[in-house]
């Protein structure tokens, strides 16, 4: 029976050491676990922080690129509609000159008619 009990003495004993050993590896994995999670998260962090850095960086290249091509069409737009107002006042400044050409041609020609009418002789009159 001593033997018996020496055994079950042993055993308990083993159990019980497993057991303190078991929970400092289960505190110790525990441990590293969260630090591990902790890093991950950190990593995570910085990672998300990096990204948004990046996208930043990418919208305010996209604006200025935007804001370059809209400046670019803008001053394409402007030279378009000053060119098509020179064109158009050239167009008037040409249409003014055929108007006056016009209206002086009808006053000589008028001129022409009533010097005529006033060399004529009157209605009635014999010719000599």
């Amino acid at each position: 029976m001593k033997l018996g009990k020496e055994i079950e003495t042993l055993k308990n004993s083993a159990y019980e050491n497993a057991e303190r050993k078991l929970e400092g590896f289960e505190d110790q994995l525990l441990s590293e676990l969260s630090e591990r999670k902790s890093m991950s998260f950190r990593q995570l962090d910085t990672w998300l922080s990096d990204m948004e850095k990046t996208l930043s960086g990418i919208v305010a290249e996209a604006e200025a690129r935007r804001n370059a091509e809209e400046a670019k069409h803008t001053e394409e737009f402007r030279s378009h509609m000053n060119k098509l107002r020179d064109d158009l006042h050239g167009q008037l400044d040409k249409l003014s000159r055929n108007i006056a050409a016009v209206r002086d041609n009808i006053v000589s020609q008028q001129e022409a008619v009533m010097k005529k009418l006033e060399e004529a002789p009157p209605d009635g009159e014999e010719k000599i």
